[in-house]
C-alpha cells in the first residue's frame, strides 16, 4: 500500500477512534493479555513530503497495571515530527550519493523543512542502525510475499542494494518501506492494515 493512502486511510478509519478489532489487547508494560480501556486522545503536527497535518493519536490504560500507552501510526516515530517518508526521502537521496550538506539545502522545500545537516546525518545513522538490526528479517519478509525476488548479491552492503530488491518486489511502493521497518521494532503499532505484533511481521 502507498505511504500516501496509508496516512489517508489511517486519517478516516481513526477519525472517531480506534476502531474495535484495532486496540491493543496486550499491555505492553506488564505483559497482560487484556483489552485496553480507551483513555482520550492528543494531536500530533505531522510533516510528511508533501504536507502537515494534525493527526488524532489514541491513547489507552492497562486495567491490570494502570500504565497508559499511546498507540501510534506506523509512519510516526515517537517525539518526531517528520513522517517516515521524509526520512526515506533522506536516505534514499544519500545512497544516491548526495551529500548530507546538499540533501539539508534541498529540505527547506518540504513542510516543516529546513532540517540541519545535524539532523540529516543523525537520521541517517539512526536508520542505517535499524536496517542493519533489521535486515535479515526484512529479507524474511520480502522473500515470503515475493518468493520469485532475488536478493542482491551485495545485500549486506549498504542502502542502494536494499532500495533496488525493495522496489523489485512490487507489492510495496517507494515510502512503504520505513514504516515496515517501525513496524519490526516497535510491535503494537497501528498500520494501514491493522495492529502490527510478532506474528504479523515474520
Amino acid at each position: 500500500m502507498h505511504w500516501n493512502i496509508a496516512v489517508k486511510v489511517y486519517l478516516l478509519l481513526c477519525a472517531h477512534g480506534v476502531p474495535e478489532e484495532m486496540r491493543p489487547r496486550r499491555c505492553p508494560h506488564c505483559g497482560a493479555t487484556v483489552t485496553l480501556h480507551r483513555h482520550g486522545k492528543f494531536t500530533r503536527c505531522v510533516f510528511t513530503v508533501t504536507e502537515a497535518l494534525q493527526v488524532p493519536i489514541y491513547r489507552f490504560l492497562c486495567p491490570c497495571c494502570r500504565h497508559t500507552m499511546s498507540l501510534l501510526p506506523s509512519f510516526i516515530e515517537a517525539h518526531h515530527q517528520a513522517a517516515t517518508d521524509i526520512k526515506e526521502t533522506v536516505v534514499r537521496e544519500h545512497a544516491d550519493d548526495q551529500s548530507q550538506a546538499h540533501i539539508a539545502s534541498q529540505t527547506q522545500r518540504l513542510p516543516g523543512g529546513a532540517w540541519s545537516e545535524k539532523t540529516i546525518r543523525s537520521w541517517i545513522r539512526r536508520w542505517t542502525e535499524r536496517r542493519s538490526a533489521m535486515e535479515a528479517r526484512l529479507w524474511r519478509w520480502g522473500l515470503h510475499h515475493s518468493p520469485s525476488a532475488a536478493l542482491p548479491r551485495e545485500r549486506l552492503s549498504d542502502w542502494r542494494a536494499l532500495f533496488v530488491w525493495w522496489s523489485s518486489l512490487g507489492v510495496p511502493e517507494p515510502g512503504a518501506l520505513f514504516p515496515l521497518l517501525v513496524a519490526f521494532t516497535r510491535p503494537g503499532i497501528l498500520t494501514a492494515e491493522g495492529l502490527s505484533s510478532h506474528k504479523t511481521c515474520p
